[in-house]
């Protein structure tokens, strides 16, 4: 059950969305042209997909192609809320944003994966990102 659901919008798309889960839950993805990252803030859960389960923990995250159908997270754990930051990386709002000059990291590199969902262990600079994200959900003017 969603106890506390905020988004940010950019250019007219859901950009971040801040989730706080009451377990046990069950979130199913849709099916887009995208990708998107989930950080677990507090709590813990486990993503489901038709290949493979991983369990995500407290300030894991795990990034994912939203390309194929069947994919959800879930808690079964009655003991702790579940809080979750969702970002989405639309191709076109990327496209705006880096109209001028495209990172390295999003430049063709000629390699080809099919990975649809990577678990990320804690990492500073993804802890600091994910704060600098929370800043605008506590200050949104």
């Amino acid at each position: 059950m969603v106890i506390d659901y905020k988004k940010i919008e950019l250019f007219g798309k859901q950009l971040i969305q801040k989730v706080v889960l009451e377990p046990p839950f069950d979130f199913s993805f849709p099916i887009a042209q995208q990708a998107c990252f989930l950080y677990m803030l507090d709590g813990d859960m486990q993503y489901l997909s038709q290949n493979n389960t991983i369990d995500i923990p407290s300030n894991y995250s795990l990034l994912l192609n939203c390309v194929n159908s069947g994919n959800k997270i879930q808690n079964s754990n009655n003991d702790n809320k579940g809080e979750i930051v969702i970002v989405t990386f639309h191709p076109d709002v990327l496209k705006k944003v880096y109209e001028k000059d495209l990172p390295k990291l999003f430049k063709p590199n000629n390699q080809v994966s099919n990975q649809t969902s990577e678990k990320i262990k804690n990492d500073f600079l993804i802890k600091k990102y994910i704060e600098g994200l929370l800043f605008y959900f506590e200050n949104p003017s």
